[in-house]
């Protein structure tokens, strides 16, 4: 396409191809640039940014507000016409294990029904990863509406390649599975036993101490505004010391019923008498989204008299 000045080196390691609007986004290991073409048919180059590149051609997605999201190392970056952001602050816990050995192997899709991105990546194991293990939500409706990244989910449907296609004249995602012969649909149950029969994403709350700093209150629950199209199971896993979070257990103590609109707060007692306590909330299908603050719900402890 370019020639001279405007080309690239031999040493240039071509990471990720992409056509953004009237240019032409090319990422590299540690840089992105852009090439346009004039009205004349003269290409030029400009620099996107020498502080970031992309790692992978195939998780390059466009959000139909014109934003390009792409990951590079441990961060999905966010590129507008106006400039670059870092979007996954607040989920930069989930994505410190992705495998950087081989980041190629990221899978982005947007995701029309639900009007989200979904990635998904390999995480560093005691041996070379073969498939995805992780996958995590991109609300770029809200992101949108609020100015700000929101991720609400992670994913429990794991996929190593998906597309977007039409079945039955309804726009969906289809993805596969690295080592499985099958097609399955996004949202959608499956038949075969490799991903059972339920698809779910979850949300995992922090730790959080039942202990109140005054020592006469004792934490029982919490207060959580939610959004919903199916209804959100309720896990609770307990531990007396940090050191017993990783081995902690899961274990089903109740669920809120489907609110396709936000509802009122609603609580959830943790039982259980110790001193650390974590909620995973978790839904089939869509998803669901829980709006901040989350209010703790507080009891006096009782002394003998």
């Amino acid at each position: 396409m370019s020639g001279g000045a405007q080309s690239l080196s031999r040493t240039n390691r071509i990471t990720a191809v992409r056509e953004y609007g009237d240019a032409v986004i090319v990422g590299m290991q540690n840089t992105v640039l852009a090439w346009t073409v004039g009205t004349d048919g003269t290409p030029t180059r400009s620099v996107v940014s020498t502080e970031n590149g992309i790692d992978s051609p195939l998780a390059l997605v466009e959000t139909p507000s014109g934003s390009l999201l792409f990951p590079w190392q441990r961060g999905i970056y966010m590129l507008r016409q106006t400039g670059r952001n870092y979007v996954s602050e607040k989920v930069a816990p989930l994505l410190r294990d992705i495998w950087l050995e081989e980041p190629q192997w990221t899978v982005g899709i947007r995701d029309e029904s639900t009007k989200t991105v979904r990635f998904w990546f390999r995480e560093v194991d005691e041996s070379d990863p073969t498939q995805t293990t992780n996958g995590i939500v991109f609300d770029y409706v809200r992101a949108q509406d609020i100015g700000d990244a929101v991720w609400p989910s992670r994913m429990g449907q794991l996929a190593d390649y998906a597309t977007e296609a039409y079945v039955d004249g309804v726009r969906e995602t289809l993805y596969s599975v690295n080592d499985a012969a099958d097609i399955w649909r996004m949202g959608a149950a499956t038949s075969g036993a490799w991903l059972g029969t339920d698809t779910t994403a979850y949300i995992d709350l922090p730790w959080i101490g039942t202990q109140a700093r005054d020592k006469v209150t004792k934490w029982i629950g919490i207060s959580v505004p939610y959004k919903s199209t199916v209804a959100i199971q309720v896990h609770v896993r307990y531990a007396n010391h940090p050191h017993a979070f990783d081995s902690a257990s899961f274990e089903q103590r109740d669920s809120l019923a489907a609110s396709p609109t936000i509802a009122t707060l609603s609580n959830i007692i943790f039982g259980g008498t110790t001193k650390w306590v974590q909620v995973r909330l978790q839904a089939a299908t869509y998803g669901f989204e829980i709006f901040p603050p989350i209010s703790l719900i507080a009891a006096p402890t009782t002394r003998p008299g």
